[in-house]
């Protein structure tokens, strides 16, 4: 089989799962992979990945996600099964990434197979990172290749690097155009600047947090960053000693008012009970009184 590896220097698990996930013609006949999902569901992959972001140490152009496509030969597509794929990346996820969180879905188009995998750089709640060189990844091939052999004999197109073989030009994966220009726009590869990181960092915290307060009191607890005022109010944060603007990071001020929403839907909530609370207390004090 042919293996491609992209890298993601921009935290989006939500914009690569939707792609993944819309490659897949009917998601009843085509289960998706799980790998280290504690919770094997879809509405649980991105929070999963999430909070497996929070654990890592992000320098300048630190990989954030992992993108990988496994393809087989045309010539193998009708000897091919879910089962025997997700057996194969399986096998592979279990050679490379063994501790690292993965959600894969298989695509068939241009008549053949492949499944795209998304993978996370660091262990399942570790600050470790998954280092692979060319020599280890090489060597996963070749076991990999060996191991498809044994279980599945019949796949004998897609045995493109064990014994030196040459790949085939029918045996490799060839994107198609819109995949090609879709993988750019994912921003696959892409360079990854101080405001994207900032923005990706900034827009977590929102996601996470349950009001205005919430959401300072959160930037205040990451290193390296400030928040700096402008006539009393916080306009921006203060990174490697320069200023940015929440809008020039993209932060709008629907954001913030959302979050003033969700304060306020809060407060609500708590006025509720603290009402309910008090007539239970006023029907019981009748009820003594009437004894």
């Amino acid at each position: 089989m042919v293996i491609r590896n992209f890298t993601w220097q921009v935290f989006e698990p939500q914009k690569l799962m939707s792609y993944i996930s819309n490659g897949v013609k009917s998601r009843k006949n085509t289960p998706s992979l799980f790998w280290n999902v504690p919770i094997p569901e879809h509405e649980y992959v991105v929070p999963t990945f999430e909070v497996n972001h929070q654990f890592r140490k992000l320098r300048k152009n630190s990989i954030c996600i992992r993108h990988e496509i496994m393809a087989f030969s045309p010539k193998d597509s009708n000897n091919l099964s879910h089962e025997k794929i997700h057996t194969l990346a399986r096998k592979y996820l279990e050679l490379t990434y063994t501790n690292n969180v993965a959600y894969g879905d298989i695509h068939f188009d241009k008549d053949h197979y492949h499944i795209h995998l998304m993978i996370t750089p660091n262990e399942y709640r570790q600050r470790n990172v998954t280092h692979i060189n060319n020599e280890r990844f090489h060597q996963v091939r070749r076991e990999l290749e060996t191991f498809q052999q044994k279980q599945f004999p019949e796949l004998e197109n897609s045995v493109v690097f064990i014994n030196g073989k040459n790949k085939k030009k029918d045996q490799v994966l060839s994107k198609t155009h819109n995949e090609e220009q879709l993988i750019k726009r994912l921003g696959e590869k892409r360079s990854h600047s101080t405001k994207e990181f900032l923005h990706d960092k900034l827009m977590l915290h929102i996601n996470q947090s349950i009001s205005k307060d919430d959401f300072f009191s959160k930037l205040l607890q990451e290193q390296g960053i400030e928040i700096y005022h402008y006539r009393g109010k916080p306009n921006g944060i203060k990174y490697q000693d320069k200023k940015y603007r929440f809008t020039s990071l993209g932060i709008s001020k629907q954001e913030f008012k959302a979050l003033e929403n969700k304060d306020r839907q809060i407060i609500l909530e708590r006025m509720k009970k603290l009402k309910k609370l008090t007539s239970n207390k006023e029907k019981s004090n009748e009820l003594d009184l009437e004894l």
